[in-house]
């Protein structure tokens, strides 16, 4: 396994070069994966080869059920809607996310319990979730739990305030061919994902960091995170990678979330109106 990982690994960056359905067979050395071809050529959300698996029809029958999930797991951002597809129906249902990757042990630990806990009658409701900053498991009667919204906007000294004091107006190129290394976050391959140290990504200059100011009281962040992004007419599709980090008081940045966002391209007619496209 470990010289089957070490092979990849070397063919990663030109799997990366490919066009997405020949990744497979670049990064397997000759082999395709079908699975991943039917995925490719059904990339849309809501192509219909995809319908068979959509059990919405059932939720209204459905029985008890724990949810297990990690905040480093890319299956995350579905089991948070299936806990809220399923909350919403009136079904009797658990959510518990821990610090973790996809495949971690621990998942099975969890899964374990809570189902031995069930069987015995002790059955909980509600959400488990691990809070990175304590360092501890936190209840809570509802996911997400109540919480005040706070609003970031970008600002002119590369800063995250509450109220913008000018417009922002930054350039810098991107290079395909040289991306940034990867560092943490949600993903399917344990090797890549988790909460890691930014420092490598962030000193890049086809990167660009925003921070707000040193937190004088502990901050609790609970819920879903989205960002809003308005940019011209675009000629091609962009995808935007963005994260929220925190900084610890020795300066190291670690990731807590992320997401792309995409903006597609459109034929752009000449005129005299700027028409800005947001994308969340």
């Amino acid at each position: 396994r470990g010289r089957a990982v070490r092979a990849i690994l070397r063919r990663m960056p030109a799997a990366l070069a490919v066009a997405p359905a020949a990744a497979d067979r670049v990064l397997l050395g000759g082999e395709s994966y079908a699975p991943y071809g039917e995925w490719v050529e059904h990339d849309a959300p809501d192509d219909p080869w995809w319908a068979p698996l959509r059990r919405t029809e059932i939720r209204d029958r459905m029985p008890p059920a724990t949810l297990v999930a990690g905040w480093y797991d890319l299956f995350v951002v579905g089991e948070f809607a299936d806990h809220a597809a399923l909350t919403a129906a009136g079904r009797d249902v658990r959510l518990v996310v821990g610090p973790w990757t996809h495949g971690s042990p621990p998942i099975a630990t969890a899964l374990i319990r809570e189902a031995l806990r069930a069987l015995d009658g002790d059955a909980r409701r509600g959400a488990a979730v691990w809070d990175e900053g304590l360092s501890r498991w936190v209840e809570l009667e509802t996911w997400p739990p109540v919480a005040e919204p706070r609003r970031l906007v970008l600002d002119e000294d590369a800063s995250l305030r509450l109220d913008a004091r000018g417009d922002v107006d930054l350039r810098w190129t991107v290079d395909p061919s040289d991306l940034p290394p990867a560092a943490g976050g949600r993903g399917l391959n344990p090797d890549f994902a988790g909460r890691r140290n930014q420092r490598a990504r962030e000193k890049r200059n086809d990167v660009q960091v925003f921070s707000t100011h040193v937190l004088r009281n502990p901050l609790t962040l609970a819920g879903c995170a989205s960002v809003r992004v308005a940019t011209a007419p675009l000629a091609h599709a962009q995808e935007w990678f963005v994260r929220l980090c925190d900084v610890d008081p020795r300066g190291v940045s670690r990731n807590i979330v992320d997401g792309f966002v995409r903006g597609y391209g459109r034929r752009v007619r000449s005129g005299r109106r700027r028409v800005l496209r947001e994308r969340t």
